[in-house]
């Protein structure tokens, strides 16, 4: 069992594991294989496990167990929209603690001119909400408070960013909040942009 808070901010929420990350590492990798998830990318160094694209095969219609993601391609039914996942690892500042944020990216076939092409559409916080409460569930925390968890994390949002622009035509980012916040949210940022 693995004890975890959920923390918020905006539409971001992040798990905060009592355990280090080479503890959690491992771990996150079995769910992500048992979970039929292929890695494009996997840095224990730098704490950063990404899937690939897999198809999202929620609306289609399904004989036998229905699943959430799937990668196979059926000849008859294709979606067009693409998800992958990126998970994070970071050690906290408070000792014996790692943070985990998992970001959504997705896309979407559009048709231009006589051709189809991908584009990007935005994360959605609600998916990333419920990878991260089956994720927490794989981890050993008991459905019901998994649940309690997402439902009840405060959100510690509040304006704090300004752009001011220089004599000189040099545009500055002005974050007013203490450094660790700024650069988990500024992470956070990257990872659902696909950095």
């Amino acid at each position: 069992s693995t004890n975890a808070q959920i923390k918020r901010d905006g539409k971001m929420r992040w798990l905060v594991l009592q355990a280090e990350p080479e503890v959690i590492w491992p771990k996150v990798k079995r769910y992500r294989r048992e979970e039929g998830f292929s890695l494009k990318l996997e840095n224990p160094t730098l704490g950063i496990m990404e899937t690939s694209w897999a198809e999202n095969r929620a609306d289609l219609p399904q004989q036998g167990l229905r699943k959430l993601l799937g990668k196979v391609f059926d000849a008859l039914h294709s979606t067009s929209t693409r998800d992958k996942f990126r998970v994070r690892l970071e050690r906290s500042s408070a000792a014996g603690q790692t943070e985990l944020y998992l970001t959504h990216q997705g896309v979407e076939e559009v048709v231009k001119g006589k051709e189809f092409v991908w584009q990007g559409r935005p994360s959605d916080p609600e998916l990333e909400a419920v990878m991260l409460n089956r994720l927490m569930v794989f981890l050993g925390i008991e459905k019901q408070q998994a649940d309690t968890l997402l439902a009840t994390a405060k959100d510690a949002s509040v304006a704090r960013v300004q752009l001011t622009h220089t004599k000189e035509g040099q545009v500055n980012l002005i974050v007013r909040e203490e450094f660790a916040r700024a650069w988990r949210r500024t992470g956070l940022a990257l990872d659902q942009m696909g950095f």
